[in-house]
Parts: structure tokens; sequence; C-alpha cells
């Protein structure tokens, strides 16, 4: 699936894009996959890229690519770089929770573009593309750390829920240690950066928030696409693909009282 490319032969062979999304990717698929400059795009097939030294997470082709991707990165990087120093510091005082806490930071890092999916059922993207600016999914995971080597079962999903980003603003301010007021303008801050991101002008941005009992709080955001979106047919049992022995059930309530709102339109 070459980047502003013909399809390649080999792929239209293969039935075009339909035929990935037939397949479970695996994590070295995945990570692969992630390995695009992010102010170009330009794939590690075609150039090699190399990795931010401070978050340990974004790729770049050169350091043109990353002195241009800067303004809209430095936030996310030294929040990035921090989190990994307070590992180091707890090696020191304590090994078995700076496991956890590293495991945590690599969980939720890691590509993988299934859980991607599900979070774009979860959200209903495919009927309604616009709830990326106006929906957050909130996902409480657990530790697992005997489960799997790979790092994807290091922590389970174990309840989720959509909200309206403005149902649950005051619950943000209080899970990220906002002021009060602050939580409206951070959002839309995190939806800028992801929008000013978007080379294709194609994004639909997805927020998330993810918690673990012990683990810094953590909200992501990433980007999916409507072309992608049109090649994804809507999944109702979405919850499985994020567990699909122990499907996640829904988010206890939360201070603010605001309601799951997966099917309100």
């Amino acid at each position: 699936m070459r980047r502003d490319q013909p399809t390649h032969p080999v792929l239209a062979a293969l039935g075009g894009a339909k035929w990935f999304a037939k397949r479970r990717p695996t994590q070295k698929a995945d990570d692969h996959a992630q390995k695009g400059c992010s102010t170009c795009g330009m794939h590690d097939m075609q150039k090699p890229v190399f990795r931010c030294s401070q978050c340990q997470w974004t790729y770049y082709c050169s350091r043109e690519c990353q002195r241009a991707d800067w303004k809209r990165h430095k936030e996310a990087c030294r929040d990035a770089f921090q989190s990994r120093k307070r590992v180091e510091q707890l090696k020191q005082e304590n090994p078995e929770e700076a496991t956890m806490a590293e495991d945590w930071i690599n969980w939720r890092q890691a590509a993988n573009s299934v859980d991607t999916e599900a979070l774009c059922h979860a959200l209903n993207l495919q009927r309604d593309p616009s709830r990326g600016r106006t929906h957050i999914v909130f996902r409480q995971a657990v530790y697992t750390p005997n489960d799997s080597k790979s790092i994807r079962k290091k922590f389970q999903i174990v309840n989720c829920s959509v909200y309206r980003i403005e149902d649950v603003l005051t619950d943000i301010e209080d899970f990220m240690d906002l002021n009060e007021g602050e939580g409206r303008a951070y959002i839309q801050e995190l939806i800028d950066e992801l929008i000013e991101g978007d080379r294709t002008g194609d994004g639909v941005p997805i927020l998330e928030l993810k918690l673990a009992p012990g683990l810094e709080i953590y909200l992501g955001y990433l980007m999916s696409s409507r072309s992608k979106l049109r090649q994804i047919t809507y999944n109702s049992h979405w919850r499985e693909l994020m567990n699909p022995k122990s499907p996640p059930g829904p988010m206890p309530p939360l201070k603010s009282g605001a309601q799951d709102a997966e099917f309100r339109f």
C-alpha cells in the first residue's frame, strides 16, 4: 500500500486493501507500518528513518523534518520523556513498580491496528466521522504481566465506555489534574495538533483516556482517515477486538454522572 502511488500489482491481485481487512496484523507488521516520517510520510522502505531520541516514539526521515514538526510534537515529546524519566528514578526505589510503569508506557504506545479499529467502531466513525471531534473513549485496564511476553498482552481492557466530550470535561480535569475550566481548551489543543499534523486533509481524530490502578493516567490521541473508514464495515462486537477472551464491560459511574453515548447521535 504505497503512499501517493498506484496500487502495487501484487496487492491488486490479492484483492486490494480489503485483503488486509481479513487478516489480523501481527505486532511486527504493525510496528513496521508505524515506521514513517511524522512530517512528510516517507516510509522506511523508501528512506531510512530514526526515532526521536527524547520520546522514543515518533519517527523522522531527516533532521529538517524533525525541526519542522517540533512545534506540534514538543509537548507530547516532553510528556513522554518525563514519563520515562520517572521510570528510571523508580527503578532505584521499587524495581517491580518500575517494570509495571515501563510496561504501561510501552503498551499504550505500541502500534496496534486492531485496537485502533475497535476505537473506530466504538465511536461509530463510519456513520459519523465528526464524532472524532465530539466524543471520547474512556478505558480502564489491569496489569497482566504473566499472560504473554507480547507487549500487547501486558494489560487488558476491563471497562470501556464512549462519552460526549462536553459531558466529561470535569472528569477529564479531575483525571489529568487540570484547573477548573481548563478541560475544554486542553482537549481542543489536542484536536488542533492532530489536524495540524494531518498531511492528507483526510484525517479523523480519535481521543481516548486510559486508566490503570497505580499508574499515571494517559490521555491519548491518534488519527484515522475517512478513506480507511469507508473500507471498514461497522462491527457492533468491537469490545471483543479489545479483549476476545473477556470483552470489557461499561465504565464504572463517573463523578460527573455522564452517561454512555455510544448510541446517542
